[in-house]
């Protein structure tokens, strides 16, 4: 049988279109694998698996410079579960016997717990200096120069002192914060990260007599996820987002900023609901405006299309993980009671009237259910007995 040219030709067509849609395929499946990884944390650019602090520091070295945030910006975020507290702090820290603040007043309690009012810092300091953990981290917020110190005039107004009357400069601040830290509160543990970026954002200022190394930033990571690990404090979710390992902006970009933040934003709103039962209901009204812009700001991703439904698969999928990985941090939360707004609620502990209220276990069970996460709910020891 005769080919003819016409033959030849579509058959050559018909050829070349076969493999050009096998390449194509080819390509699209690799530009398919690739958008799936870069949703994966193996994406960063820091290795994800587990060092020591040892380790990360000789890892880490190479690349880095002493000033600026550069060395870190998007790079994601390190495993920390081999770090230590020991690996930051002085032994003598870890010998300080620190008091339990439910010995204190409530109001008083409330104030050290909030960070929120210090009207007198004499006596902040004092109780700084009787070992409560939540006084000297409170002291933390003096690592900002600008915080004002005040103290308290006969007929109880507030008055500012000037700079040369302060008795707390942002070193004393830096000791506090860390002698804090070594209890092992959550609260400490948070404020000591937050002071290590507020020194770091002034680190012009300030870096010469601190002596800031090229790991500042890490080490104040650390503190504000180990915070994270046992309480979901808001203000250790705050810092973690604006330390830069995730950064996002026109010259630095990272493929899990957006899904970083779906992720953490929901932790908080399960933190939030969890408490929210004494004050807002039992609805989910609260979630859809406790956190405000940040709320606001998902949306507008969504619509945008910045974070797509795969992004958000991810991070549900990392936030199960993550939840299932830490069964005892709701008994954490309750114990101690790391809760997030300047209320009444602040001021309590476990056992006395109210603090078993300002809990909705039933809600959070529900809303863990999902994630495959079961609770153990704590009596009420408050409830009356049966007669």
């Amino acid at each position: 049988m005769k080919r003819t040219a016409f033959t030849i030709s579509a058959t050559v067509v018909l050829t070349g279109l076969i493999l050009k849609g096998l390449w194509l395929g080819i390509n699209a499946d690799i530009d398919r694998k690739a958008e799936e990884y870069a949703l994966l944390p193996e994406s960063q650019e820091f290795p994800i698996m587990a060092m020591s602090w040892k380790k990360w520091v000789s890892h880490n070295t190479p690349n880095r410079n002493v000033f600026g945030t550069t060395s870190i910006s998007a790079k994601g975020y390190p495993n920390i579960s081999h770090w230590r507290p020991e690996d930051f702090l002085p032994d003598t820290f870890f010998t300080e016997q620190h008091r339990d603040i439910c010995e204190l007043d409530k109001d008083v309690r409330r104030d050290l717990r909030s960070s929120y009012r210090r009207d007198n810092i004499y006596e902040l300091l004092a109780l700084a200096e009787q070992g409560y953990a939540e006084a000297q981290s409170a002291l933390g917020a003096y690592c900002n120069d600008n915080e004002p110190q005040t103290i308290t005039d006969s007929e109880g107004e507030r008055v500012f002192l000037y700079e040369d009357e302060k008795p707390v400069s942002v070193r004393d601040a830096l000791h506090w914060a860390r002698r804090g830290a070594a209890s092992g509160n959550a609260y400490a543990h948070a404020r000591l990260g937050a002071c290590m970026e507020s020194i770091d954002r002034d680190r012009d200022l300030l870096g010469a007599s601190l002596e800031l190394g090229p790991f500042w930033l890490d080490e104040a990571y650390f503190w504000v996820q180990s915070a994270i690990e046992h309480s979901l404090l808001k203000e250790a979710l705050r810092s973690r987002n604006e330390l830069g390992f995730s950064s996002q902006s026109s010259d630095v970009k990272n493929n899990r900023h957006d899904l970083e933040y779906y992720k953490w934003h929901r932790l908080w709103q399960l933190k939030a609901g969890f408490q929210a039962s004494r004050h807002f209901g039992d609805t989910d009204d609260f979630l859809e405006s406790s956190s405000g812009a940040s709320s606001e700001y998902i949306d507008h991703l969504k619509k945008e299309g910045s974070l797509t439904p795969q992004q958000i698969n991810q991070a549900e999928k990392e936030l199960g993980e993550w939840l299932r990985a830490r069964p005892n941090l709701w008994q954490d939360i309750y114990d101690n009671n790391y809760v997030q707004e300047y209320s009444e609620a602040q001021g309590l502990c476990p056992g006395e009237p109210g603090h078993r209220e300002a809990y909705n276990f039933d809600w959070l069970s529900k809303k863990l259910g999902r994630y495959g996460v079961n609770i153990t709910v704590p009596p009420d020891l408050n409830a009356q007995e049966p007669t």
